[in-house]
């Protein structure tokens, strides 16, 4: 009799490539003939559209820059503009059929002046993913075989994205005008629930103003929830979520005669999810055959997901670092370009968090000047009670201060809340291929004595022998598993 394996096939979604491409965005500052001093330079980029192609990924984005300066007469002034841009990633592994998700992020925004012109070439960078259809064969059995069978649980990846509008109203003392905001995306919640994925966080927003006595700066935490529809999506399910400022629109309303201002906040967010089924799979792991030699082919699919995210609310302080030199001539008057950045790293007293907290500091000077300088604070904090493995790790500025206690120096306070994704693989391995071998000669004799190694289990020695589990047991009824040192195993050949 022939050996006839039997194989399933399971489909899912794999992640294809992670790719990384950099593109140079430039934009002319207009009305430069007013500029005296460029205090600072924001730059954002924005995704509007990405495509997978023979061979790359096409994406189109747009880059919103926001300067504030000094004119010629010390005035504060603020400009707007913005560049659009189209790029693309090359991987040949890439197909139209393939789904892609991408985020811009700019990672430098340099200002030059060339002659009268003032440029900003601003350098960003495209994190891409790429996910392809895709499926393996696994042997589930057949005739003339004795299979091992393990349950193991897949899991296959569903999508899900969403947008929303979130805003908020304060009232202020008098504002002239709105110079710069800045938008900091923090995850609070993301969980299952039955045909949804719920995500939940807060966005930090710095809003710096211009008063009677020159800039000023508020923050404002705005909280906010979404249900993204995913049919795969059940309660307690693996899950994951991020979440991008897609628009912003700072408006000022005033009142002159009460001398107040009330502060419009409007917010468009784009939230993407993932949550993981698991799909139970009953793959044969180990086979033989008693009538001839079999040889397999076994091979492993590994599975990414997010096992847990760690969340936390730490606070830091120290002297900073200082990118000009302050003096107690100079008046500190606010912060903008809040920002922090971090990762994981093993130091001697196990995993840490090692990151820096800046800002760019806004002084006017005695003759009524203005000019910047950015202000940097290096942190490192313990991680504690963190699953081994990668991490990937996000930071929200929720409250900063700068104030100057010796002269020369800044002090710098922050309120930094941390979520840390901790990643791990789930592997399910599988026999993909099994072919037949030279047949095995049936032993005349009555019965056999079989030495085991010490240690064996009941299928290392069934294998061996090349009998199906159940007869070595039903033989040697008294004996157990895994075998001591010195037992033997006695082997029946029934003659009918």
């Amino acid at each position: 009799m022939s050996v006839k394996p039997e194989f399933s096939t399971y489909g899912y979604a794999a992640p294809l490539a992670r790719l990384k491409a950099q593109s140079i965005v430039e934009c002319r500052l207009t009305g430069v003939g007013e500029i005296g001093n460029i205090l600072a330079t924001r730059a954002t980029a924005v995704l509007t559209g990405a495509e997978a192609a023979d061979g790359e990924v096409r994406y189109n984005g747009k880059v919103l820059l926001n300067v504030i300066y000094e004119d010629t007469e010390k005035n504060v002034c603020r400009m707007e503009r913005g560049a659009e841009f189209t790029h693309r990633a090359a991987d040949e592994r890439i197909t139209p059929a393939c789904g892609v998700r991408a985020a811009l992020q700019v990672l430098s925004a340099d200002v030059r002046r060339e002659g009268a012109s003032f440029y900003v070439s601003c350098v960003v960078e495209a994190d891409i993913s790429a996910v392809a259809a895709a499926s393996f064969d696994y042997l589930t059995g057949g005739s003339s075989l004795v299979c091992r069978k393990s349950v193991q649980k897949a899991l296959r990846g569903e999508y899900c994205s969403g947008s929303l509008e979130i805003g908020d109203e304060f009232e202020t003392d008098f504002v002239g005008d709105v110079l710069m905001h800045g938008e900091t995306v923090y995850l609070r919640q993301v969980s299952a629930s039955a045909g949804c994925l719920v995500v939940g966080g807060e966005v930090a927003v710095n809003i710096c103003v211009l008063k009677e006595e020159g800039p000023d700066n508020y923050e404002r935490l705005l909280p906010f929830r979404a249900e993204l529809p995913c049919d795969a999506a059940s309660a307690g399910m693996l899950c994951r979520a991020s979440a991008f400022v897609q628009s912003a629109n700072i408006t000022a309303g005033t009142d002159e005669e009460k001398g107040k201002s009330k502060l419009t906040v409007t917010l468009g967010l784009f939230l993407q999810g993932t949550v993981w089924p698991e799909e139970e799979i009953a793959a044969v792991t180990d086979a033989f055959s008693p009538e001839c030699e079999v040889m397999l082919s076994q091979e492993e699919r590994a599975f990414e997901y997010t096992a847990e995210t760690l969340r936390f609310t730490e606070k830091v302080s120290g002297a900073a670092s200082l990118s000009a030199s302050i003096d107690y001539s100079a008046t500190l008057q606010a912060l903008v370009l809040q920002r922090a950045e971090a990762d994981c790293r093993t130091g001697r007293e196990g995993e840490e968090l090692q990151g820096v907290v800046s800002a760019t500091l806004l002084l006017v000077e005695s003759d009524g000047s203005h000019r910047a300088a950015e202000v940097q604070l290096p942190f490192a904090l313990p991680l504690q009670n963190a699953p081994q493995g990668e991490k990937k790790v996000s930071v929200l500025v929720c409250g900063m201060s700068v104030r100057q206690k010796r002269e020369g120096e800044a002090e710098v306070e922050a309120t930094l809340k941390f979520a840390v994704e901790c990643l791990a693989v789930r592997t399910v391995r599988f026999i993909s291929a099994l072919e037949s071998g030279e047949e095995i000669k049936a032993s005349d004799s009555a019965f056999s004595v079989f030495l085991p190694r010490e240690g064996d289990g009941l299928w290392e020695i069934a294998k061996t022998l090349h009998k199906p589990p159940e007869e070595v047991t039903a033989d040697n009824p008294s004996m157990t598993f895994p075998v001591r040192r010195g037992e033997r195993i006695i082997i029946y050949r029934r003659k009918f």
